[in-house]
């Protein structure tokens, strides 16, 4: 997976930031434990990757580099057919809810709108038992309260 990106992907600009004031080391930034946690997430260098936990599948990569006490995601890279300003709330919340471990609204695509079924059927399959509540809103907007970002994500 080192050195690698998502099968026919796209290079999206993005600034994102993430208070951090600790070191980041290579290696598993979170591991599945069980099959209704759905990704594994690992740093190599300045990459987080970010993988199917069971199939292994790489879905999105996101460069990272600290500024100051802050993460900063200055692009990331996702399949062709994903659709841009979505993969963005994608790494966004799997930085917030799997790193920092926050309960926060994941994503949901805007196709799903009429078909609440649908639309929990896709929370679980991409999220799992991680997730609590979906939004088919923006999820950018998102900030992480300052008594949160006193934890440090998993390293």
């Amino acid at each position: 997976m080192r050195g690698r990106l998502p099968e026919d992907c796209i290079e999206i600009p993005c600034a994102l930031s993430y208070e951090y004031g600790g070191e980041s080391l290579d290696g598993i930034l979170f591991k599945s434990a069980v099959m209704e946690e759905k990704w594994d997430i690992y740093l190599y260098e300045n990459l987080v990757y970010f993988c199917r936990s069971w199939t292994g599948s790489l879905i999105l990569v996101a460069e990272i580099a600290p500024v100051e006490t802050s993460l900063r995601v200055s692009r990331i890279w996702a399949s062709r057919a994903q659709e841009s300003a979505f993969a963005l709330q994608q790494v966004d919340y799997l930085i917030k809810s799997h790193l920092y471990k926050l309960r926060v609204p994941h994503p949901l695509p805007l196709e799903l709108q009429n078909d609440s079924k649908a639309a929990a059927l896709y929370s679980f399959s991409q999220y799992g038992r991680i997730c609590c509540f979906g939004t088919f809103e923006s999820t950018l907007g998102s900030a992480i309260p300052k008594s949160a970002s006193r934890t440090q994500p998993d390293a």
